[in-house]
């Protein structure tokens, strides 16, 4: 059921997913393979868990790294520059003590952006700590044209039950083929790898997408679909605080 760059290791009998070794490469996508329905006056939405080690203090992050995205795409493709998508893009910015949150669409290039301190999801400014457990959720609902989205995103620090960012728009716009397909895909990639200053270990302990389409042979099973996921970059012990 998933598609993903080889960094990713799938394993599709327990329906989990694990890396085991670090990565060179930008921007690894992992993409979910069951098509989420998409109808005006409906909700679809995405949801991941996750944790990753810190990149550093303000003199260590000398410009802005992308950590780590969520999106909805048309695209199947386990591919982060497929057109026709929206992202949840949470990045380090550099030489400051600051994460950014926000949203990107092929029609709405930076929205709703939200900054906060890395103590808020705790980073503790430890190149390779471990941060907090973190969700990240994102609902979308279609309305009557490409430029009348609703859409809600959060992000939340699972250590403490604090909603650190929450992004809340309308009339937000995306592609006209974005809005026109009756389904749409839902994944997540690292930015930056750890040779260009990205995390050095990122884990995905859960992935959700709904309202997943029915497959014919299995349209009687399908209800609210929970995916699982368990992703691990380059394991370290986490550093005692």
């Amino acid at each position: 059921q998933w598609l993903a760059h080889d960094a990713w290791r799938v394993n599709g009998t327990s329906g989990f997913a694990f890396a085991n070794r670090g990565y060179a490469s930008n921007n690894v996508t992992a993409k979910y393979q069951g098509a989420l329905s998409s109808s005006e006056g409906s909700a679809v939405s995405v949801s991941t868990k996750f944790q990753f080690a810190g990149i550093g203090n303000s003199e260590d992050v000398t410009s802005t790294k992308f950590i780590y995205t969520l999106m909805l795409a048309t695209s199947s493709a386990a591919d982060s520059t497929s057109p026709n998508f929206v992202k949840a893009i949470l990045a380090r910015q550099g030489e400051t003590d600051n994460y950014q949150f926000y949203l990107v669409s092929d029609e709405n290039p930076y929205a709703g952006a939200k900054f906060f301190n890395i103590s808020a999801i705790g980073d503790n400014g430890t190149v390779d700590d471990l941060t907090d457990n973190l969700q990240m959720n994102m609902s979308m609902t279609k309305g009557a044209s490409a430029t009348d989205w609703d859409i809600l995103v959060t992000l939340v620090n699972l250590a403490n039950s604090n909603t650190v960012a929450t992004i809340s728009l309308s009339d937000y716009a995306t592609s006209t083929d974005f809005y026109s397909s009756d389904s749409l895909y839902g994944g997540f990639y690292v930015g930056n790898s750890v040779n260009n200053g990205g995390t050095s270990e990122l884990n995905v302990s859960e992935f959700s997408a709904s309202p997943v389409i029915p497959e014919p042979a299995s349209s009687g099973l399908i209800g609210a679909a929970v995916l699982f996921l368990a992703v691990t970059m380059m394991r370290r012990r986490r550093l005692q605080r």
